[in-house]
């Protein structure tokens, strides 16, 4: 069976034989790949051959998607006050 859905970036889809749910997170259709990110954050990659031999629905976000994304840009502002820090005191000690 061949899937009609397009690999749309942003957009979530299940898999209807084993349930994951996962966003397109990347599209290259010169190449011929899509970049998924799973449900638990892991980013993986397929051939769009396999994409269209999924069997697959598109699904809304899950509810704690745009919470997730705001926590994890927030701890990631962080780390990088954190680097920043750390490089000014080296400059600081260097001159």
């Amino acid at each position: 069976m061949t899937n009609k859905l397009k690999p749309v970036i942003a957009r979530w889809y299940q898999r209807l034989d084993n349930g994951d749910v996962f966003e397109v997170v990347g599209v290259d259709e010169d190449d011929g790949f899509v970049d998924v990110q799973n449900f638990d954050g892991e980013v993986s990659e397929m051939t769009l051959q396999t994409w269209r031999e999924l069997d697959l629905a598109r699904v809304s976000a899950p509810e704690w998607h745009d919470n997730y994304r705001s926590y994890e840009s927030d701890r990631n502002i962080a780390s990088l006050n954190t680097i920043w820090d750390g490089w000014q005191k080296e400059l600081r000690v260097m001159h």
